[in-house]
């Protein structure tokens, strides 16, 4: 038979009650730094590639004071959290390959299978036909809806891009902004 301490201890370890004078009851043990409670935050995956990622990256250019990025899931080009596209899972791309602009989305279910973890949406129709499928995917989707603007842009930049490529525009001169005297 235990004694009365061994068996209290016992108790404890298992995370029981040990009568009216304990501070846990039976549903709740006491916390411990092995096993965290369900109320502290847990850092989120993104959260902890971006930490790891923002100062060294292969996709990283820093020039004249400036950091930029290379990444492929990256519209605006700047190193900074809300557009990194390594770092979330949740990410939007507009890019141009064979005279064709796609729009690309990242699956949020398939983040563990690279090769399926992407949506393509080629981008063939005109003006607002390609601007109105950017905002049904982006925005009415709520899928990204604070990427919206940079998206937009960089379509309309690659889509002048493409037409030109195509013969289909004129490239247009450059004018200089300078007062000729």
């Amino acid at each position: 038979m235990q004694n009365k301490t061994a068996r209290v201890a016992n108790n404890i370890f298992l995370g029981k009650s040990i009568g009216r004078a304990s501070r846990w009851s039976l549903h709740q043990s006491p916390p411990s730094p092995l096993f965290p409670s369900k109320k502290r935050k847990k850092m989120s995956s993104d959260t902890l590639t971006w930490l790891l990622t923002k100062n060294t990256s292969c996709f990283l250019v820093k020039r004249n004071g400036n950091e930029f990025a290379r990444e492929k899931f990256n519209l605006l080009n700047r190193n900074c959290r809300k557009y990194s596209g390594l770092a979330s899972v949740k990410a939007v791309d507009i890019s141009m390959s064979d005279k064709k602009v796609t729009l690309t989305t990242k699956i949020q279910k398939a983040v563990k299978k690279p090769t399926k973890a992407e949506n393509a949406v080629p981008l063939r129709k005109g003006a607002r036909g390609g601007a109105n499928t950017i905002r049904a995917n982006i925005s009415r989707n709520y899928y990204r809806r604070d990427l919206k603007k940079a998206a937009l842009a960089k379509w309309s930049r690659l889509s002048t891009v493409a037409k030109v490529e195509k013969g289909v525009l004129q490239k247009k001169a450059i004018r200089s902004r300078r007062i000729k005297a």
